[in-house]
Parts: C-alpha cells; sequence; structure tokens
C-alpha cells in the first residue's frame, strides 16, 4: 500500500511536500490510487459502478480507447487531489490531500464522458436516467458540505478528485464529439 498511494506518507509527514515521490521519478504514483480502497465494500461498490459505466464505454469507444480514457481522468483527479496542499482555502476538504485511494473518481468521469456524448448525440440511442445525476449530484454536495460542517474525520473524501474526475470526464467527452463533428 505504502507504494501504491500517491506520496510516501513518510516523505510527506517530514516536509509536507505532496510531490515528494514524484520528484523521485516515482510516476506511477499518479495512477496507483486507483487501485487502492478501504474496504471490500468499498472495492464492491466501485467495481459495480465500474463495470456498469465502463462496459458502456467501452462499447461506444472501444478498449484502447476506453483504457486511454481512464489514465485520463486518473490524472485529472488524481494530480489536483494530490498536488493541492491540504486545507489551501482554510476549509478542510475543499482542497487536497496526497493521502486518497479509490477509484470513485473515475467513474464520476466515465459519468462526465458519457452525460456529453449522449447530450451531443441523441442518436445514440440511450441516456443517463435523471436519478443518475441525482446521485451525482448528492455525492458532490454531501461530500463537500460534510467537510466543512465537520465531517467525519476517519472517512474523509476525495472530493477534489471527484470533481476533477467528472470535469475531466465531461471535457473529454466534448473534445471527443467536437473532433468527430
Amino acid at each position: 500500500v505504502r507504494q501504491l498511494k500517491f506520496v510516501d506518507m513518510d516523505l510527506y509527514a517530514k516536509d509536507k511536500d505532496t510531490a515528494a515521490s514524484l520528484k523521485k521519478g516515482e510516476f506511477w504514483r499518479v495512477l496507483t490510487p486507483a487501485f487502492l480502497h478501504g474496504s471490500p465494500i468499498h472495492l464492491l461498490m466501485n467495481m459495480f459502478a465500474l463495470a456498469s459505466l465502463g462496459r458502456l464505454v467501452e462499447r461506444l469507444v472501444g478498449l484502447r480507447r476506453y483504457a486511454m480514457l481512464l489514465v485520463l481522468i486518473a490524472l485529472g483527479s488524481h494530480l489536483p487531489q494530490g498536488l493541492l496542499g491540504e486545507n489551501i482555502l482554510g476549509i478542510k476538504g475543499e482542497s487536497g490531500t496526497p493521502n486518497f485511494f479509490g477509484i470513485t473518481w473515475v467513474i464520476m468521469g466515465l459519468f462526465g464522458y458519457i452525460a456529453i456524448k449522449t447530450k451531443m448525440h441523441p442518436e445514440l440511442g440511450f441516456s443517463l436516467s435523471p436519478s443518475s445525476y441525482l446521485m451525482v449530484g448528492f455525492l458532490l454536495v454531501v461530500g463537500f458540505a460534510g467537510d466543512i460542517f465537520g465531517g467525519r474525520n476517519d472517512m474523509p473524501m476525495a472530493n477534489v478528485a471527484h470533481l476533477g474526475g467528472l470535469v475531466t470526464g465531461a471535457i473529454l467527452g466534448f473534445l471527443s464529439e467536437a473532433r468527430r463533428g
């Protein structure tokens, strides 16, 4: 686990340098937090969501582009989450932390990708349900609000990564459709 986190937490504890491991050439750390999970339930929930949205995106774009999307979304969510200092805005959770794990933000990115793609091309014949938009919005609001109003410290959410994944996926969806059209 220590080798897969965004930064070696021992190095981070010494000088609070969020990029300490990257400066040592450990570039795999930009992607590997997606493979770590806090519990079996966390992993199971993420795998169900990834299987659902991932299969859809893979059918739309093919395996190679799907793999590239996963990497780009991970970069667009992990880098801001990991490199932003903690409490930059003076509010816990409103900034980053290098101590994060999970793949929820990649799932958020796939959601953003599909949302834009289906809005720009309704002829694809499917769309995301209103309840799925509500669920994504709820996750973002609860995550940020929980941290602002004193959320549980033993289970922090990587809010910057969630938002970064969603925005990265939406941008990639827009760019893929703009290039197509």
